[in-house]
């Protein structure tokens, strides 16, 4: 294995007590061998799509492309919900985190091809939903936002989105 610094490591093993462990190296300095290393557990995911009347047709194919693409890439181990905003968020298959097996993973797409577009766009209220979905335990949680970027409702500037309520 290389390190992003390009200095080969012995190849990780993986120990019942969950972790990695590192063997030595010439160029390393420290205990190499006695570095562990947590085993990763997975992402949790809030994919936020726009549905707004903003998005025409070729858009919302390419988001929805997008979408599937990063849905099917999602392993055993990811969990993952995905949301339709316009002026409101609403669930796209399941209402809540769901772990990324092949079931999950068909209801979310086929409630995917029957999604439609209208409304106008609130990305403030978009990402909220989209942080809400998540839950707080999730170390490697994050949103990811799928959209043009332009709101028609609420703040209108990713700093005005950002900022707190007044």
């Amino acid at each position: 294995m290389v390190c992003p610094s390009g200095e080969r490591w012995a190849r990780p093993t993986y120990s019942p007590a969950t972790s990695w462990v590192t063997g030595s190296s010439p160029g390393l300095t420290g205990s190499a061998s006695s570095t562990k290393y947590s085993k990763p557990s997975g992402v949790t995911l809030a994919l936020v799509l726009d549905t707004s009347q903003s998005i025409d047709s070729a858009l919302f194919d390419a988001e929805r492309a997008l979408v599937t693409a990063v849905v099917g890439g999602l392993g055993a181990q990811d969990r993952f919900v995905v949301l339709s905003a316009d002026q409101t968020a609403r669930p796209i298959g399941f209402d809540k985190i769901s772990p990324a097996d092949a079931a999950h993973k068909k209801t979310v797409l086929d409630a995917l091809a029957r999604t439609t577009t209208g409304g106008a766009t609130d990305l403030g209220r978009a990402l909220e939903a989209g942080a809400d979905a998540l839950p707080s335990a999730a170390p490697a949680a994050m949103v990811a936002p799928v959209a043009d970027g332009w709101p028609t409702r609420g703040a209108p500037t990713p700093n005005g989105i950002l900022a707190p309520p007044a």
